[in-house]
């Protein structure tokens, strides 16, 4: 029995949607598309990116919290200290596309 992926179809399911939501709306906070483009040069200390961010570690937390639950960033524990990574690379991609899209549409509204 072939079971569809869910992001196979030409419609997409409403598990799709929810999870396309989430995303867009972790993308339109500018703190985490921060956050998210620092960890595309590699694991950073949650006080490393308060220090590139400068965010206090309270914020950086809650900013990380539902990119770790829509699964976009790993951690782990060493000793007192917590490392980010990406795991969803291809996020960075979608912000590359939406910046380039922007900029798109800037240079139309400017023509």
């Amino acid at each position: 029995m072939d079971h569809e992926h869910p992001f196979d179809s030409d419609q997409p399911s409403a598990q799709v949607i929810q999870i396309q939501s989430a995303l867009c709306k972790i993308m339109s906070n500018p703190r985490r598309v921060k956050i998210l483009r620092l960890l595309e040069k590699g694991e950073l200390s949650v006080g490393e990116i308060v220090e590139e961010t400068g965010l206090r570690k309270a914020a950086v937390s809650q900013n990380l919290a539902p990119m770790r639950k829509l699964g976009l960033v790993d951690f782990r524990r060493d000793g007192q200290k917590i490392f980010y990574s990406l795991r969803a690379k291809k996020v960075i991609g979608a912000c590359h596309a939406m910046g380039d899209l922007l900029i798109e549409l800037a240079k139309e509204a400017g023509a």
